[in-house]
């Protein structure tokens, strides 16, 4: 599970890894490749797009690249 903070344009600002297995942190270097190009739909508040959080859990991560 990843909580993901992004900007007002729905890029990805950081995240961090709010839980996971026991090897979570040979993981890293695969997230960070998928969250740099990761672009989400901003939040919006009153139709403006604002900064946000968001919640993602993974069942398996592939990057090929």
């Amino acid at each position: 599970v990843v909580e993901i903070a992004g900007d007002a344009q729905g890029r990805v600002q950081d995240y961090r890894i709010l839980s996971g297995p026991q090897d979570a942190q040979q993981l890293l270097p695969k997230l960070n490749r998928m969250m740099i190009f990761t672009v989400f739909q901003p939040a919006t508040n009153f139709g403006r797009p604002i900064p946000g959080r968001t919640v993602l859990t993974f069942a398996k991560v592939n990057v090929r690249g």
